[in-house]
């Protein structure tokens, strides 16, 4: 498994390559001191 994080001000973007054909992209966002999922997408890679 191939992780990639972009950091933002409040907000990170995961994209996690899951196989070669699949790929999870996670939106996590800090609330108070926890960081949370806010949304999280399988993509089939075409």
């Amino acid at each position: 498994m191939i992780s990639y994080f972009e950091v933002y001000d409040g907000y990170i973007i995961n994209w996690v390559k899951e196989s070669v054909s699949s790929m999870l992209i996670q939106n996590l966002i800090w609330n108070r001191n926890n960081l949370m999922m806010e949304s999280e997408e399988f993509v089939i890679l075409e």
